[in-house]
């Protein structure tokens, strides 16, 4: 899951382990809209897209989705653009 805001993209995901007594669970990453070079999305392997996160430097976040997810990937990379055009 995904959320943008003015001032944040915050990144959800489930963790790849997790033990039978963790009720709930996730990792948020918050990543300051302001340190964003870019965002892109490339399809991966067959149902999967690859949305990358380019941080200063040559630093990326990267995060997979299920091909069904596109259209709303689509639309976040719309609203960052909308967010940071000067």
């Amino acid at each position: 899951m995904s959320i943008l805001t003015d001032r944040e993209l915050i990144m959800i995901r489930e963790e790849l382990t997790r033990r039978k007594e963790d009720r709930y669970g996730g990792i948020w990453d918050y990543i300051p809209v302001n340190k964003i070079g870019s965002l892109s999305v490339s399809e991966e392997e067959k149902g999967t897209l690859l949305f990358t996160i380019h941080l200063p430097g040559s630093t990326r976040l990267e995060y997979l989705y299920q091909v069904s997810a596109k259209s709303e990937i689509d639309r976040l990379l719309d609203q960052f653009k909308e967010i940071t055009k000067e």
